[in-house]
């Protein structure tokens, strides 16, 4: 709840300061990291309402229960803050295609020596 009320002065002080999206370039949800921010807090504050409403609105809305696992979403926002936390995880993504040749070599190699293994120590 307290991280919430935070990310939400955040987001409004920041609509306020730049505009919401009619005030040129630097508008708040003219930027990639503002709407991200945006959907989280916004999808933050509604499963808090629905949580709040009580009773059967609850029940008849408790398929919108998912929206809270946006809030996981939320230490990705420090990425976005930190430079250096940027390019490690730019670093990381642009890795992956790497990464999966290598567990693909990694599987042969373990294929080959189990086929060696059993065709090794079958009469043992």
């Amino acid at each position: 709840m307290i991280t919430t009320i935070m990310f939400t002065i955040e987001s409004s002080s920041k609509i306020i300061a730049f505009g919401f999206i009619f005030n040129g370039p630097k508008s708040f949800l003219r930027q990639a990291n503002n709407v991200f921010d945006f959907v989280i807090v916004c999808s933050a504050l509604f499963s808090l309402g629905v949580g709040d409403a009580g009773g059967g609105a609850t029940k008849t809305l408790g398929y919108l229960k998912i929206l809270r696992t946006a809030r996981v979403l939320r230490p990705l926002r420090i990425i976005s803050r930190s430079e250096g936390l940027a390019i490690a995880m730019n670093a990381l993504v642009k890795s992956i295609p790497q990464m999966i040749n290598l567990v693909f070599f990694c599987l042969l190699i373990f294929f080959l020596f189990g086929i060696f293994g059993v065709n090794y120590f079958k009469g043992a």
